[in-house]
């Protein structure tokens, strides 16, 4: 089942101030309600009705609204940037910061992919990042669906060309990750055995706990993330009386210089935005040991990345998710509230690098987390250990969790937060 509407604007953006609220009372009741209708059946059905060919497609593509058809795609524009005749947002394609993505009445592209085309190519390339892959003449049917084109006469609606800085606040990223299809689930091609894990002291039971492992060059296999390795992320979705476990994304760390030139050290699985999500928060609400432990220590602990979250599973402690980092997103304070309501906990603890951006981060994390009346406290890197016979700081060369032992995580996890002195690390 994959929606027919997709929109990462909050529900208040479909007020009649707004330039969503100049779409038609079908179209917003849909989008409100979250309507999901299976893409075969809805758009053959359309497809079926209006006899789509070449001809008609050219004129669904000729009618196209661009404003709407951005509106639809759910995408958010930045006020900044855009002005009444081009609009301009975050990439769906790739994550960043600084907006690319440029649509106009001539067509749109996105500077930081390198892709660009008419409203169908549009609607094609952005759901195929979002797991739905249509042909262009169930494009064309989806942009009469969504009501952003059209057959026939043109229908009267109101103008919406004011400018998207009176309409949409600023958003960071669109606010959701669309499941992938079962068949881009990794989980058979990962191999649990990688000298990165060995020196990091990660075992192959904990590899298999967290779904991450090497995925290795194959002739009938391409992977944007191959000889990498793979941390697959997997999200909750609540149904009814239980919490259903959904594939997101996944995110890889390169093991050879020359692919961390080419790519970066970290790539994500393209149209994947981290930021919204939080590593290992599917096991968190759903491993009966991880539920235990977070109940049982009444919180949760909060580390950056997906090798500090292994290590301190290494280390026998489940109750822990990652932020991708130490930029604390607003949607994932969101996850935060979800997972309270899941484990009936308000205490968190932020265990996040030893570097400036993890203190800053830290610092701010605990800001937030404490605005939704949380109780945070954070991990100190300052706290004396005994070596030897001596009162030492911890060594610098420790500089995040995955680089401690595992006794020391299980020995700092209980006094990191406190001023009590360390015997042993």
């Amino acid at each position: 089942m994959q929606p027919l509407h997709a929109t990462n604007s909050k529900t208040d953006s479909f007020g009649d101030d707004g330039a969503f609220g100049k779409l038609t009372q079908e179209v917003k009741r849909e989008i409100r309600e979250g309507q999901f209708l299976t893409i075969e059946s809805t758009l053959n059905k359309i497809l079926h009705q209006h006899d789509i060919d070449q001809n008609k497609l050219r004129t669904i593509r000729d009618s196209t609204d661009w404003q709407k058809l951005f509106l639809a795609l759910g995408l958010v524009a930045d006020p900044k940037k855009s002005k009444p005749n081009e609009w301009w947002c975050l990439s769906p394609f790739t994550d960043e910061k600084t907006a690319s993505f440029h649509i106009s009445e001539k067509g749109w592209y996105c500077w930081s992919s390198k892709k660009g085309g008419g409203p169908l190519e549009a609607i094609q390339k952005i759901l195929a990042v979002r797991g739905t892959r249509l042909n262009i003449y169930q494009c064309g049917a989806w942009a009469i669906h969504n009501k952003v084109s059209y057959l026939g006469e043109a229908p009267k609606n109101e103008d919406i060309s004011n400018s998207p800085a009176k309409f949409v606040e600023r958003s960071e990223e669109p606010q959701f990750n669309t499941p992938l299809p079962d068949d881009q689930d990794l989980s058979p091609y990962l191999g649990l055995t990688h000298h990165e894990f060995t020196k990091r002291g990660i075992s192959k039971e904990t590899c298999k706990y967290l779904d991450c492992g090497y995925l290795a060059e194959n002739k009938s296999r391409t992977h944007q993330l191959r000889n990498r390795i793979i941390f697959q992320v997997w999200g909750v979705k609540p149904d009814e009386d239980y919490l259903e476990t959904v594939l997101l994304g996944q995110t890889g760390r390169a093991t050879s210089t020359q692919d961390t030139e080419k790519y970066g050290k970290w790539r994500n699985l393209e149209g994947f935005k981290k930021s919204l999500e939080l590593y290992n928060i599917n096991n968190l609400l759903t491993s009966p040991q991880a539920v235990h432990q977070a109940k049982h220590e009444g919180k949760v602990w909060i580390v950056e990345g997906c090798f500090d979250v292994a290590k301190m599973i290494e280390a026998g402690i489940k109750n822990v998710v990652a932020t991708f980092g130490s930029d604390l997103s607003s949607r994932q304070v969101d996850r935060f509230k979800l997972i309270s309501e899941q484990l009936g906990i308000k205490k968190f603890s932020v265990w996040y690098d030893r570097d400036q951006s993890g203190e800053t981060g830290k610092t701010r994390a605990i800001d937030l987390l404490k605005q939704q009346g949380f109780e945070v406290e954070g991990f100190n890197w300052d706290i004396q250990i005994m070596v030897g016979d001596e009162l030492q700081p911890i060594p610098d060369k420790i500089g995040d969790v995955c680089e401690l032992s595992v006794d020391g995580i299980t020995w700092l996890a209980k006094f990191g937060a406190s001023p009590k002195i360390a015997q042993d690390l």
